[in-house]
């Protein structure tokens, strides 16, 4: 994922998903430099393990961790971002 290489398809625009995904793992590993982010761990894990719900990050530090690599795209849809590093979250805390 480091450089998406183009996908053989028919459409032109299959190399995008991918671009976007690598922006929310850069996004991710910002939100593990955070200061709470033991803490944000240890709520995600917990409401998975015992509502097994997805705990969703503030829009505020979604916008924080996804600004230095999203668009305008990312912006207008910060709250489907958010969700998408809120979901890495909680793999990444359920699995470590």
């Amino acid at each position: 994922m480091q450089s998406p290489s183009n996908i053989a398809t028919d459409n032109t625009q299959a190399r995008e998903p991918g671009l976007r995904q690598l922006a929310n793992l850069k996004a991710f590993h910002l939100l593990k430099q955070e200061a709470n982010f033991a803490e944000l761990c240890q709520i995600s894990k917990e409401a998975w393990s015992k509502q097994k719900d997805i705990y969703y990050l503030d829009v505020e530090l979604g916008k924080k961790c996804l600004a230095p690599y999203g668009d305008e795209i990312t912006f207008k849809y910060i709250e489907d971002y958010t969700w998408d590093l809120s979901k890495i979250l909680a793999t990444y805390s359920a699995f470590r």
